[in-house]
């Protein structure tokens, strides 16, 4: 089978989405499929990544420096879909064109007659409801929320052109049926490499909490101002937190010493489609301490693979209490047995299970 893989930009694999992207293009490519990545905008380092796994990418654009989604993709404006789609026109040979982008939906006006499928990583409009969204950028961001219901209504209507509708957990599926009033009835959960994300093969040393914020708009940060004052913790990502170690942006084999050897992993945001770092953590056999709702729910087991509190108070003192044991052995174990089924692999059998029907 021969698959395409589309979205608007490939940048920092530090990213949910593009990390997302290409994991799962490097698990299609070990199954034996040939994959061709397209995407409007890509870092040379992503371009590197794509080459080496034995996938073609079709890019506008490469850039030496960062990339993300822009304004036009929390506007009505379909432009950034289109684009996707005029760029994907020119794979001619794809048995499957698979939408991995959230802010390119209308990309399916010009791809009429092909099948088409998309993955929902999150539904952007909804982001302009988040009080932590709306953190930052304040002006500009209330002023393009005034275009939210008109995006939401432009992509349902883009969306019934896509013969399979995918969100990356349960929690997505319901969200994105909900607002889009259309059935996404495939799983296709955010894969992990976990090859590269595994156990440590010494004891982890288990001296510090772990967790993971990108900048001010991530939700939870008055939690982690606060679990920072009761354990010792390290932040990775670009957001300060008084009185924590805070790492910035650091490289995976960094990521992935900090994950092995976390006494467990605080995962503070209660607005979430899946949890990346929780399945990266689990892999590397530490638990997560999350809330229990929304993407961590589907991942954690309460006391056997990590812990699922209620509220705030509760977060904080599990935290405080989990801090002061050593974590078992057998959760351990019980966490890399857990994200055996996000393997890239495993994510990458799924995909084409769902587009064989």
């Amino acid at each position: 089978m021969k698959i395409c893989l589309m979205s608007s930009h490939l940048g920092d694999q530090r990213s949910g989405g593009t990390r997302f992207n290409l994991s799962l293009a490097r698990g299609l490519t070990k199954l034996g499929t040939q994959v061709t990545l397209v995407a409007l905008r890509a870092t040379a380092e992503a371009k590197r990544v794509v080459e080496g796994m034995g996938a073609t990418l079709v890019a506008g654009q490469i850039v030496d420096g960062e990339v993300g989604f822009g304004p036009l993709a929390l506007t009505r404006s379909p432009r950034t879909g289109r684009k996707v789609g005029l760029l994907a026109k020119t794979v001619k040979d794809a048995d499957w064109k698979v939408l991995v982008s959230d802010d390119s939906i209308p990309c399916a006006e010009e791809l009429e007659g092909e099948r088409l499928a998309y993955i929902c990583n999150g539904a952007f409009p909804l982001l302009f409801f988040s009080r932590d969204f709306m953190r930052t950028s304040k002006f500009v961001k209330r002023v393009l929320s005034t275009d939210a219901s008109g995006t939401i209504r432009r992509n349902a209507g883009h969306l019934g052109r896509f013969r399979h509708l995918i969100g990356n957990g349960k929690t997505c599926c319901s969200i994105a049926s909900f607002v889009y009033g259309v059935p996404f009835t495939g799983v296709v959960h955010p894969p992990v490499d976990t090859r590269a994300f595994c156990p440590p093969s010494s004891a982890p040393s288990g001296e510090y909490v772990l967790a993971l914020a990108r900048n001010l708009s991530e939700s939870g940060m008055e939690l982690l101002d606060s679990l920072a004052q009761r354990v010792p913790l390290k932040v990775v990502g670009g957001a300060q937190v008084a009185g924590a170690d805070c790492r910035g942006r650091v490289s995976d084999a960094e990521l992935i010493r900090l994950y092995q050897n976390a006494r467990f992993l605080a995962f503070q945001p209660v607005s979430e489609y899946f949890g990346y770092a929780i399945a990266e953590a689990m892999a590397c056999g530490t638990p997560s301490l999350a809330f229990d709702c929304c993407g961590p729910s589907e991942q954690i087991q309460n006391e056997v693979n990590g812990w699922l509190v209620r509220d705030t108070p509760e977060f904080l003192d599990r935290a405080g209490q989990q801090f002061k044991r050593e974590t078992s052995a057998d959760m351990r174990r019980a966490c890399v047995a857990a994200a055996e089924r996000f393997s890239i692999e495993s994510e990458a059998r799924t995909l084409l299970g769902i587009l064989g029907t």
